[in-house]
């Protein structure tokens, strides 16, 4: 029922957390980083994977946790190696 005087009503808000998962698509295991919205986000060191140089993530990490999950994912570069033969001589 409708009171019979004016009230106020206010409203409780809640911050949202949100996801930041890394898909090193076959490197080094990275955990997710799940934090409250509009905070400071650290990124991870570079992940390593064996024959491959990391060149960067697919999107650039932000710098504040986002309204939104996300799913970044490794790029790689496929290294190069010279194998020599000594022959000793012969």
């Amino acid at each position: 029922k409708m009171p019979a005087k004016d009230m106020m009503v206010k409203a409780l808000w809640q911050i949202n957390r949100y996801k930041i998962t890394f898909d090193t698509d076959g490197g080094s295991e990275i955990d997710p980083i799940e934090q409250d919205y509009d905070t400071a986000i650290t990124a991870p060191d570079a992940p390593t994977k064996e024959g491959y140089t990391f060149i960067g993530w697919d999107t650039t990490v932000p710098k504040k946790m986002p309204a939104k999950d996300m799913t970044v994912k490794a790029r790689w570069q496929i290294n190069r190696y010279k194998i020599t033969f000594d022959t000793d001589g012969g």
